[in-house]
């Protein structure tokens, strides 16, 4: 949770720490979310790179001491700008991991259709946690 103030660094810290004697972490940053809300491209960008310039390194780097490990990028639903509201289009989802198949895309956007294919956003934690995708 939180908005574009919170402490993004300190989320990712916890996260990692937490999985000493957890076997899931489950890490929510609102920030995105509510910038949609607010209409502003500005904020939702920053939101964004903040994930991916702070968060993400902290958790890459705290996952490097597990043999084994996956990691779920997604929004639990689209906000956009223009329309300042929830919709209900399909989010975009990464799986990363030490046993994670590399998919066919070099890149990553909510254009890009991944390998796996889930229509039904609520399956999506079963396979993460389920599926074998080696």
């Amino acid at each position: 949770t939180g908005f574009i103030d919170t402490n993004f660094e300190g989320k990712a810290k916890y996260a990692v720490n937490s999985l000493k004697n957890k076997d899931y972490v489950f890490v929510h940053v609102e920030a995105p979310d509510e910038a949609g809300h607010m209409g502003s491209v500005e904020e939702k960008i920053n939101a964004v790179e903040n994930i991916d310039k702070i968060m993400l390194p902290v958790i890459m780097d705290g996952l490097s001491n597990f043999d084994d490990f996956r990691i779920l990028l997604t929004p639990d639903h689209p906000t956009p700008i223009s329309l300042k509201t929830h919709v209900a289009d399909p989010v975009p989802a990464i799986i990363y991991g030490s046993n994670v198949k590399k998919d066919e895309n070099v890149y990553f956007s909510e254009f890009i259709k991944p390998s796996f294919d889930i229509n039904d956003g609520y399956k999506i934690a079963d396979y993460f946690i389920n599926k074998s995708i080696i």
